[in-house]
């Protein structure tokens, strides 16, 4: 589809191609972005070479001109000087790769306690900075000792929907973000009270 770009999913499960419509790959950066072109590519490996490229960058959208020559997962490997391509391509294809180092990881608001009537909807909000950010909301009872995931995509999200019953009162909400490093922040909890 005219339009379209690509970008390589850092999620610890490997880089592989995820088509989107547009670049929507949340992330903030503290340092410059490097565009490494690799022109039309016929074969793999290809290595594009630079002093601006260092080894903790990571790739941040791939723009790809004829996506079906490529074949099986394609990789982007930095290392100080140079970025390296590799996978498997049946025709040919340009290639141009927006590299960047992460920001540091840090969260930039916290969800707010709610006091709400049973059968309410609430949502509850946190934002963070960093690259490749991906979020878990975790709900532990007014009984309970531990935290423990919550359920479903709206739980991987920035903001979550839930509404409260009477079984909720007493509990708390919180966050679990993760950048492209693996590395987290937890967010303060959320206490949630029910009015009636």
């Amino acid at each position: 589809m005219a339009g379209e770009k690509k970008y390589l999913d850092e999620t610890g499960l490997g880089l592989v191609w995820i088509k989107i419509k547009a670049f929507v790959h949340g992330q903030s950066l503290e340092r410059a972005i490097y565009v490494a072109d690799f022109g039309t590519v016929s074969s793999l490996p290809q290595t594009v070479s630079n002093a601006a490229i260092t080894a903790d960058m990571v790739v941040l959208e791939a723009s790809l001109g004829t996506p079906s020559a490529f074949t099986g997962n394609i990789t982007a490997t930095t290392a100080d000087g140079s970025v390296t391509l590799e996978g498997g391509i049946s025709g040919e294809s340009d290639v141009r790769l927006v590299l960047g180092r992460p920001g540091n990881l840090r969260l930039l608001s916290q969800p707010q306690a709610v006091s709400v009537a049973d059968g309410t909807t609430v949502h509850f909000d946190v934002a963070a900075t960093g690259v490749g950010l991906t979020y878990q909301w975790q709900w532990k009872s007014a009984s309970g000792t531990d935290f423990g995931n919550s359920a479903g995509i709206n739980a991987q999200r920035p903001t979550m929907y839930v509404t409260i019953h009477t079984a909720h009162n007493g509990g708390q909400y919180r966050c679990v973000v993760t950048d492209a490093a693996g590395n987290t922040a937890v967010s303060d909890p959320a206490d949630v009270t029910v009015t009636s």
